[in-house]
């Protein structure tokens, strides 16, 4: 792991664990160098797997199913939360690790009701290709930003 944006005096490698698996999202409980980082990765091959900076392996996480793009860690709630993409209704537990655990627990994001958009706005969003992401602020709030994008064809663009 290196932080590219690292003054140049800061910058070091932090060794993880080898995988196999294709890593398409990480997060980390904190600074690499503090005793007690977690770092969380998903992958493309729809598993979350965890370890700590010098761990030899990463210890896979069970998934009810593949829900997940993207994930933050907590600092205000102490965990991590993946973001739900699945449009599929889940009633299962949100808490993904035992509490017995030496990992951080995951949960899954609980987003707000798209119910407050108005039906017109709605409908607009549907045609446009949306990426969500959640965000926590320094004071601990916790945000759902949609970033929305429109492809327009040669026609168009003219």
């Amino acid at each position: 792991m290196y932080n590219p944006c690292a003054s140049a005096s800061s910058r070091k490698v932090i060794s993880l664990p080898p995988t196999k698996e294709k890593i398409t999202d990480i997060s980390l409980s904190a600074s690499p160098e503090q005793e007690g980082c977690v770092v969380a990765a998903l992958s493309s091959g729809k598993s979350l797997i965890m370890c700590r900076p010098g761990d030899s392996d990463w210890t896979p996480i069970k998934m009810p199913f593949y829900c997940a793009s993207g994930m933050i860690y907590s600092e205000r709630d102490g965990k991590f939360y993946l973001n739900r993409v699945s449009k599929e209704e889940y009633d299962g537990p949100l808490d993904l690790i035992d509490s017995g655990s030496d990992f951080p627990q995951v949960s899954l994001y609980k987003g707000f009701p798209l119910s407050n958009i108005p039906q017109s706005r709605l409908e607009q969003l549907s045609s446009v290709d949306k990426y969500q992401h959640i965000v926590e602020s320094p004071c601990g709030e916790s945000f759902t930003v949609y970033w929305l994008e429109e492809s327009l064809t040669k026609e168009e663009f003219k």
